[in-house]
């Protein structure tokens, strides 16, 4: 199975959102969305919404661009609703969570010093929440196998 994350950034943060994609997409066995135009005019599309609800892991690329934007604001009330696990990360220094993003530790990627230490560990995080995954979808599938041979075999 694969570890569906969710980048959801403001359009004038669209290229550090690609080179973030980039960076996260080397791990094996994960799949990056980023919503570029898929967009209605003052709504999420439904098709954005199930990517958020099927995503294992929604990161926020947080930004004093990305407070003022109401599709950003409401990517992140669909993940809250749906109980994903959320990272912010900061782009700027201005810029700290508030309202729904209010407790949940982030990362700070605003200067060349914290993204070195902090892409390390966003990555590590990815790389070790996906072989998790497909460790348990392993485990699933080898747990059905056996208990469908055991039923096979009590049925002879």
């Amino acid at each position: 199975m694969v570890f569906n994350i969710f980048i959801s950034y403001s359009t004038k943060e669209l290229e550090t959102a690609e080179q973030l994609q980039s960076y996260i997409s080397q791990i094996q066995g994960t799949s990056v969305f980023l919503s570029e135009s898929s967009l209605i005019i003052g709504q999420l599309s439904e098709a954005l919404i199930s990517k958020i609800k099927e995503c294992d892991l929604f990161i926020v690329l947080y930004s004093k661009n990305s407070q003022n934007s109401n599709y950003v604001q409401q990517e992140i009330g669909v993940a809250k609703g749906n109980n994903k696990i959320i990272i912010p990360v900061l782009l700027d220094e201005e810029a700290k969570p508030d309202a729904m993003l209010q407790g949940i530790s982030y990362l700070a990627i605003y200067d060349e010093e914290k993204r070195d230490k902090q892409m390390p560990r966003l990555y590590n995080y990815v790389a070790q929440e996906s072989q998790r995954k497909a460790n348990t979808q392993a485990l699933l599938v080898l747990g059905a196998i056996f208990l469908l041979g055991y039923v096979l075999s009590k049925d002879r």
